[in-house]
C-alpha cells in the first residue's frame, strides 16, 4: 500500500550511504520523459568534444524511474543499461533482510527506491537522476539530501561487501545537485490534497539548500522556431531537463558559462555545440508506453498501426487526444477532429483514477467503440494497486454518451480484446488506441512478447 512518510526509508538507508549527486525530478506529468531527456543529455556530455578538450572523465549516471513495465527493476538504470535481474536480486535480498531484522515494516516502493539507491553506491555512479514516485515532500525518494543520525567519519559496508568511508554528511548524504519540477496538476488528490496549492506544496518538497530549482512555467521560448512542429509538453520537458543538466554540470565546475568572456573561440564553439546536441537529444528518445506506434500482428494476426499509451489523468489524456486527432487517416493528411476516422478504444485505469475525467479529456465519440479491461493483478512489487473494474468504465462511458455508443466489457481478459482488435469486419480507417494505465501498457508488453516467443501459443 502506499504509506507517505520518510521515516521507514530513513531507517532501512541509515547504514547506506549515498555519495553520488542527484537531480532529483517531480510533477504531475513528464517525470519520466524528463528523466530519460537528462540521462540522454549527460550522455551528450560524455561524448562531447568539450569534455575531451578539458580533461575531465566521463561521468556515471544512474536512473530510476516508475513504474516499471514488465519487471519492477526495469526503471533502474546504470550507465544506460538496465540492472542486471541477479545483482538487483542480491540487492532487494539485502534490503529485505533489514527490513525484517529491524522490523521497519518499509512498502514494497520504499525497499525499491532503498534497493535503487543501493545499487547506484555499489556502481560508483557520479550523477543519479531520480524520479519522485508521488508528489515529493513525503516521497521515499526525497530522502536524498536529508541528514540523518550517523557518526562520523564512518565505514559502512554494502551488499556486495565493498567498503565506504564518509567523512561527515555531505560525503554520505549529499545535497541533489538540481531539484526539477515539470508541471503541478490534480493527480493522487487523496494524498496530496484537492487544491493546486497543497499539491504544490507537496512537489516543492524535494527542493533542498543549496541545489538549483528548475521549474517549467520558466520554459524560454529559445529555439521555439526548431521546435515548432513539436507538441507544447514535449517541448516543455525538454526545456526542464536541459537547464536541469545545465545547472548540474555549471555545480560541479565540468562547464562555465556560455557567454563567460574567458572562453577562446574553440572552446565558445565546442560548449555550443555541446548545448545544441542536448537540446536535439530528446528527440532520438522512444519511450515504451509512450505515445507509441506497434503492431498487436502475434496477437491478433493484424498489421494495423496501433497507439500504445500509458495516459492516466486528466493533462496526459488531454494529450493523447490530440495526438489521437493527429494520427493520419490512411496516408492522408491529419484531419480535423470532427472528421477525423472513429476509434476503438482499449482502455482500462487503476481504481483510484476518476475514469469520467479521464474519459471526457480523452473526448471519445458516439462513433467509437470502447473495449473496458482490467490489467493484471498483483503488479509485480505494487501489490496495493488494483484495475477499476471493467463494469464502472462501461457505466461512465454509458453516462457521457447514452446508448449510441458501443461498449465491450472484457474484465481481465485483456487478451482478448487485443485479439479482437484484429477483427476484419472492423473498417480499416478505424484508428486503435490502447490507454489509460502504465500498467495496461505492461501487460500489452507482456503479451507481446509472450506471443513471440511462443507463435503456437
Amino acid at each position: 500500500m502506499i504509506r507517505p512518510g520518510l521515516q521507514r526509508i530513513t531507517r532501512l538507508m541509515a547504514d547506506t550511504p549515498t555519495p553520488w549527486k542527484a537531480i532529483h525530478v517531480a510533477g504531475t506529468n513528464g517525470k519520466g520523459s524528463v528523466c530519460n531527456a537528462v540521462s540522454a543529455m549527460l550522455n551528450v556530455y560524455n561524448d562531447s568534444d568539450w569534455r575531451k578538450k578539458t580533461g575531465q572523465p566521463s561521468l556515471g549516471v544512474g536512473q530510476f524511474t516508475s513504474p516499471h513495465l514488465l519487471h519492477r527493476w526495469d526503471g533502474i538504470t546504470i550507465h544506460g543499461q538496465p540492472i542486471a535481474e541477479d545483482k538487483f536480486k542480491r540487492i532487494e535480498q539485502f534490503v529485505q533482510a533489514r527490513n525484517k531484522d529491524l522490523a521497519i515494516d518499509a512498502s514494497e516502493f520504499e525497499q525499491l527506491t532503498a534497493a535503487a539507491f543501493t545499487s547506484f553506491t555499489e556502481s560508483r555512479v557520479d550523477i543519479a537522476v531520480v524520479e519522485a514516485g508521488m508528489g515529493g515532500l513525503d516521497d521515499a525518494t526525497n530522502i536524498i539530501g536529508q541528514d540523518v543520525d550517523v557518526s562520523f567519519p564512518n565505514t559502512f559496508t554494502l551488499s556486495d561487501g565493498q567498503q565506504i568511508e564518509s567523512r561527515d554528511m555531505r560525503d554520505f548524504r549529499p545535497r541533489p545537485l538540481v531539484a526539477a519540477i515539470t508541471n503541478v496538476g490534480r493527480d493522487h488528490t487523496e494524498f496530496l490534497g484537492s487544491k493546486i496549492g497543497e499539491i504544490a506544496a507537496h512537489k516543492a518538497g524535494i527542493i533542498k539548500p543549496d541545489a538549483w530549482v528548475v521549474a517549467a512555467a520558466g520554459a524560454h521560448p529559445a529555439y521555439r522556431a526548431i521546435w515548432k512542429p513539436v507538441p507544447q509538453h514535449v517541448f516543455r520537458n525538454t526545456s526542464v531537463a536541459l537547464r536541469s543538466v545545465w545547472a548540474a554540470l555549471t555545480s560541479l565546475n565540468l562547464i562555465p558559462d556560455k557567454d563567460s568572456p574567458e572562453l577562446g573561440f574553440l572552446e565558445h564553439n565546442f560548449l555550443w555545440n555541446m548545448y545544441d546536441e542536448m537540446l536535439m537529444a530528446p528527440l532520438k528518445i522512444t519511450m515504451p508506453g509512450r505515445q507509441e506506434m506497434i503492431s498487436l500482428a502475434p496477437i491478433s494476426g493484424s498489421d494495423r498501426p496501433v497507439l500504445l499509451d500509458g495516459a492516466h489523468n486528466l493533462e496526459s489524456a488531454k494529450i493523447l487526444s490530440a495526438a489521437v486527432e493527429a494520427l493520419p487517416d490512411r496516408g492522408r493528411r491529419p484531419p480535423k477532429y470532427k472528421d477525423s476516422p472513429p476509434v476503438q478504444w482499449i482502455f482500462g485505469c487503476s481504481s483510484t483514477k476518476d475514469v469520467s475525467e479521464i474519459l471526457k479529456a480523452l473526448r471519445i465519440r458516439g462513433a467509437d467503440t470502447v473495449h473496458a479491461v482490467e490489467f493484471a493483478t498483483p503488479v509485480d512489487g505494487m501489490p496495493w494497486v488494483k484495475p477499476t473494474p471493467a463494469a464502472e468504465v462501461a457505466a461512465a462511458v454509458r453516462e457521457q454518451l447514452g446508448d449510441q455508443i458501443n461498449i465491450v466489457e472484457w474484465g481481465a481478459d485483456v487478451a482478448g480484446a487485443l485479439r479482437a482488435s484484429g477483427d476484419e469486419n472492423i473498417p480499416d480507417r478505424h484508428k486503435l488506441v490502447i490507454a489509460g494505465s502504465l500498467y495496461l501498457v505492461g501487460d500489452v508488453k507482456r503479451l507481446l512478447k509472450e506471443a513471440a516467443e511462443d507463435p503456437e501459443g
